[in-house]
């Protein structure tokens, strides 16, 4: 059997070797276990989701390699989207169109979607997806894009603060003889202070690219790009 890991996206490499003549199984059989005392709304492309109640085992079968959970024989869900994955024996990476790139939603929405001008990659949120990115987008360029949380330090900062505030002050005033009679008045003053805010520490969801491909996979989809805009110039002047 294969091994376990609760982090099998960071054993998956981007590229994987691919035979297309090796001989595949015509399905997979898939365990679901969940061993948290949650309902897991286990998320399929093509068919409804299955809610598989806390401590039960749902098990199926998929036919198509590329499926995003055919590659496991087991997914046991502990609990607030984290996983266990076991790999399934024999398994070979089916062939994609390059580049591929590994999508991970670890700390976004139950399930995200990030959408290309042609085409979309559906996340749910724990499971990594192996999926050919389009292949004019930033994206296209690395080999992982993760939704993670984030901590970021916040430098202190230093801002103005006014206040307001009154005082007593003895003054001359004429009373009704004419005469000059000492008085207190509560006059209103406005001050003026700096304050200094500390440096602090914020948590945040954002999008984290990593794994930049080589120079020789740039230059190849650098190339696949520029072979795509020549042939629709092309186009474009045989219409016109």
């Amino acid at each position: 059997m294969g091994t376990t890991t609760k982090d099998i996206s960071k054993k998956i490499p981007v590229i994987q070797r691919v035979d297309p003549d090796a001989e595949r199984p015509k399905s997979y059989v898939i365990h679901f276990k969940n061993a948290s005392n949650e309902v897991w709304p286990l998320w399929f492309a093509n068919r409804p989701t299955e809610r598989i109640r806390p401590h039960t085992e749902f098990v199926t079968e998929v036919t198509d390699p590329k499926n995003i959970y055919a590659r496991w024989a087991t997914v046991t869900y502990l609990g607030n989207y984290q996983f266990e994955f076991e790999v399934r024996e024999g398994w070979i990476e089916p062939e994609r169109d390059f580049p591929v790139t590994i999508f991970l939603n670890e700390a976004g929405a139950q399930t995200e979607v990030l959408n290309f001008p042609i085409g979309s990659v559906r996340m749910p949120r724990g499971i990594p997806i192996h999926s050919t990115c389009w292949l004019f987008s930033h994206v296209a360029e690395y080999g992982r894009y993760t939704i993670k949380r984030i901590s970021k330090k916040v430098p202190a900062t230093t801002h103005m603060e006014t206040s307001e505030e009154y005082i007593d002050e003895n003054v001359k005033l004429p009373n009704f003889e004419g005469y000059l009679d000492h008085t207190t008045i509560h006059r209103k003053v406005r001050k003026k202070q700096i304050v200094e805010d500390p440096e602090t520490e914020i948590e945040t969801v954002d999008v984290v690219l990593e794994e930049k491909r080589s120079y020789e996979e740039l230059q190849k989809l650098y190339a696949m790009r520029e072979e795509i805009r020549s042939k629709e110039t092309q186009a474009r002047g045989e219409q016109g």
